[in-house]
C-alpha cells in the first residue's frame, strides 16, 4: 500500500522518538553541512544538495535552516520530488507554507505545490501536536515580563534582579523537560532576546567593572549566576542534534568582553589606491583561539564562516570587485581622503559629501548584481535553468552573514 508523503513523516517520527536509545554526537553533522553550504557559495548545488543528502541520510534531526537551503539546492537542479519531502517537512516543524513564496521556491511544479497545500493541514497538525503549549507559555511570561521591565525603564538592578530570577526558571525548565522537540519561536526554539538577556547578565558578571557592576552590592552580592548559567545545558543541546550552533553562538555573544570568546576575527580592507582586497586579522593565534571557541559550539572555522558571506563572495573580492568604475564615479562627484579631511566633520558639506558616496556605492552594487547571470545543469542533460543574478539566488539561502566587517580606503586625490 502506499501512503501519503505526509503520514509517512507522521510514521517516521513516531518510529525515530521509540527507536532511538542514544544521541550521536551531532559535530559530523554540523561538519558535513558546513561542507555543503561552501558548495553553495562556490555555485556547485548538484554537490551541495549531494552533500546534503549525505547529512540527512545519517542523521534524524534535521535543522529548519538546513532543511530550507537543501530544499533550494534541490529546485535549482531538478530534484523536485525530494525537494517537496523537504518543505513538507519543514512544515512539520512550523514554517508557514505562505513564508516560501519567493521567486526560487516558487520553481517547484506549481502540482507540488499544489500537493504540499492539499496536506498543508495534515502536517500542521503534526506540528502542533509536537508543540508543549505550558512549556511555550512559561516562556511567554518570561519574555513578557523582562519586555515591561524595558519598556518602563526600570533601574539596571532592578532589571538584572529580574533576569536573575528568570536564569532560575530557565534552568530548572530546560534542565526538567529538555528543549522543545518543535522551533516554537517562529524558527527558533527560544525567544530569541529572553536567551540574549540571560547570557548578557552572565557575560557583564564576568568583567563587573567594565559593565558599572559593584559584586560587593546588592542585587549582584547575593547572585549565584554560574549555578543557573545556560551553557552547559544549550551546549549539549546542540551536540544533541535539538539546537543549531548558530543560536547558541549569537545568544552567547550578547555583551561578551572575553577575548576568546569572540566568533569573527576578519576586517576587509578595500584599498582603492592599490587597486586590493586584503583581509586583516589581529593574529594567526587569535584566530586559533577564535575558531577553537567556535569548534566547541559546534561553529564551522571563521575562514569558512567569511566564505558563506554573501557581499564577499560575490562583491568584495579581488577577481570581480569594480574597482575602476567606483573610482571613476568618486572622482566625479568629488569623493575622496583629501576632500574629506578638508572638511570639518558633521558639516553639511561634508555630510552631502558622504552620503552621495553611499548612492554612488549602491548604484554600482546593484549594477553589478544585475549583470551577474548563469546557468545550472538539471537532472538530464539537455536541461538548464537561468539564474538572472546570482544574488538574487544566494539571498534566499539562510545563513549567518556578521562574520566580515568591510571598510573602504577612499582615494587621496
Amino acid at each position: 500500500m502506499k501512503y501519503p508523503i505526509a503520514f509517512t513523516l507522521l510514521l517516521h517520527i513516531a518510529l525515530f522518538s521509540l527507536s532511538a536509545q542514544t544521541e550521536p554526537n551531532y559535530r559530523v553533522y554540523y561538519d558535513t553541512i558546513n561542507q555543503a553550504e561552501l558548495r553553495v557559495f562556490e555555485l556547485n548545488f548538484h554537490e551541495a544538495y549531494n552533500t546534503y543528502k549525505q547529512a540527512f541520510s545519517t542523521f534524524e534531526k534535521r535543522h529548519l535552516n538546513d532543511l530550507h537551503n537543501a530544499s533550494l539546492c534541490a529546485i535549482v537542479i531538478g530534484e523536485h520530488a525530494q525537494a517537496k519531502e523537504w518543505i513538507m517537512e519543514m512544515i512539520t516543524k512550523g514554517v508557514d507554507i505562505n513564508t516560501l513564496n519567493t521567486r526560487y521556491f516558487k520553481k517547484l511544479p506549481e502540482p507540488m505545490w499544489e500537493e504540499i497545500r492539499q496536506s498543508n493541514s495534515l502536517l500542521r497538525t503534526i506540528y502542533k501536536s509536537r508543540v508543549d503549549s505550558n512549556y511555550m507559555a512559561i516562556l511567554d511570561t518570561l519574555r513578557e515580563r523582562e519586555q515591561t521591565y524595558l519598556i518602563n525603564r526600570r533601574a539596571k538592578e532592578s532589571y538584572d534582579s529580574l533576569i536573575y530570577e528568570h536564569a532560575k526558571v530557565l534552568y530548572a525548565l530546560i534542565s526538567e523537560r529538555g528543549i522543545s522537540p518543535v522551533p516554537i519561536y517562529n524558527r527558533h526554539y527560544f525567544p530569541v532576546d529572553v536567551i540574549r538577556h540571560h547570557f548578557g547578565l552572565r557575560n557583564q558578571l564576568k568583567f563587573p567593572e567594565e559593565n558599572g557592576i559593584d559584586l560587593n552590592a546588592e542585587p549582584y552580592r547575593s547572585m549565584e549566576f554560574p549555578q543557573y548559567d545556560l551553557e552547559p545545558l544549550l551546549r549539549q543541546a546542540v551536540f544533541n542534534g535539538d539546537l543549531s550552533p548558530q543560536f547558541l553562538g549569537s545568544a552567547m555573544s550578547h555583551s561578551e568582553l572575553d577575548s576568546t570568546r569572540q566568533l569573527g576575527g576578519f576586517t576587509l580592507y578595500v584599498d582603492l589606491n592599490t587597486k586590493t582586497i586584503k583581509s586583516e586579522s589581529t593574529s594567526e593565534e587569535n584566530l586559533k583561539q577564535i575558531d577553537q571557541y567556535r569548534q566547541s559550539l559546534g561553529l564551522e572555522p571563521v575562514r569558512d564562516a567569511a566564505k558563506k558571506n554573501i557581499m564577499v563572495a560575490l562583491y568584495y573580492n579581488q577577481e570581480s570587485f569594480p574597482f575602476d568604475e567606483i573610482i571613476r564615479r568618486y572622482k566625479e562627484i568629488g569623493y575622496s581622503q583629501k576632500a574629506l579631511k578638508s572638511l570639518e566633520q558633521e558639516s553639511k558639506e561634508f555630510d552631502i559629501l558622504a552620503i552621495s558616496s553611499i548612492g554612488v556605492s549602491r548604484e554600482i552594487r546593484e549594477s553589478f548584481f544585475k549583470r551577474n547571470s548563469f546557468r545550472i545543469e538539471r537532472k538530464s542533460d539537455d536541461e538548464f535553468i537561468t539564474i538572472e543574478n546570482k544574488w538574487d539566488l544566494l539571498k534566499e539561502f539562510r545563513f549567518s552573514q556578521n562574520i566580515v566587517d568591510v571598510m573602504e580606503i577612499a582615494i587621496y586625490e
